[in-house]
């Protein structure tokens, strides 16, 4: 995994821009069913994915919350994945990582992403990249699960793919996968951050504490650019259709 996964978004590495819908799984058992994913539920999401030499990310935008947001948090009732992958492996093929643990129930986990549905796992880069997810979306939609690993063991638990659990759903219907419109939304007025989010997932760990004030900086240089309006969504009604 690339040790910058939790950088905020650039606008120069975008090559996906997706509004998707989260499903969180009915039954799942108690030491699973918590925080946002407490009860069987669907929530609209925004995805990006990214890539630059040496790196693939995807970051993850889950709006409508009702389970109370981080007290200062920049989002309401948002909670936001920031994830890493390989950097060999093409955007849709990928299983996407956070180094961030995250606070779930009276435990501490990791989450990963993984692709459930048929993907290309072809590495074109630079320009072919953002090509390639946009004649893939105008045809055909996507689908990730998204997964936690409940810390109980020694490090390690981390990168150990068959310790991750799902817990929901991530469905993207065929779309524009890069829309002006969604572009200048994003790309321009707003910012990913393991600090967006419900108290029930804050981020857990000393190095996840010392980089709050990094994000905040980051996101305050953005919006401080001409005609940007740093805005952070907390539904659906405030994205272009």
């Amino acid at each position: 995994m690339n040790a910058n996964n939790h950088s905020p978004i650039h606008t120069d590495t975008g090559h996906g821009l997706l509004q998707a819908e989260l499903h969180v799984l009915d039954g799942l058992p108690p030491e699973l069913a918590q925080g946002m994913f407490a009860g069987a539920a669907a929530y609209p999401t925004l995805m990006r994915l990214s890539g630059a030499p040496g790196s693939r990310a995807m970051s993850i935008k889950v709006l409508g919350l009702d389970r109370g947001s981080m007290p200062g948090a920049a989002g309401q009732r948002v909670q936001d994945f920031v994830l890493g992958g390989e950097p060999d492996h093409y955007l849709l093929g990928e299983t996407y990582f956070s180094q961030a643990r995250i606070l779930f129930g009276a435990r501490i986990a990791q989450v990963c992403v993984t692709p459930v549905s048929a993907a290309s796992t072809k590495a074109p880069d630079g320009p072919a990249l953002r090509e390639a997810m946009v004649e893939h979306f105008a045809r055909f939609g996507a689908e990730w699960e998204l997964r936690v690993s409940i810390e109980d063991g020694p490090f390690g638990w981390l990168e150990d793919a068959r310790r991750y659990r799902a817990v929901a759903r991530i469905v993207a219907r065929p779309q524009p996968a890069w829309s002006s419109a969604l572009a200048r939304v994003v790309e321009r007025g707003m910012s990913f951050s393991p600090w967006h989010c419900v108290a029930a997932h804050q981020p857990m760990g000393a190095i996840l504490r010392g980089r709050r004030d990094g994000y905040g900086a980051a996101a305050r240089f953005r919006g401080e650019r001409p005609r940007v309006n740093m805005r952070e969504p907390y539904n659906a009604c405030l994205l272009p259709s």
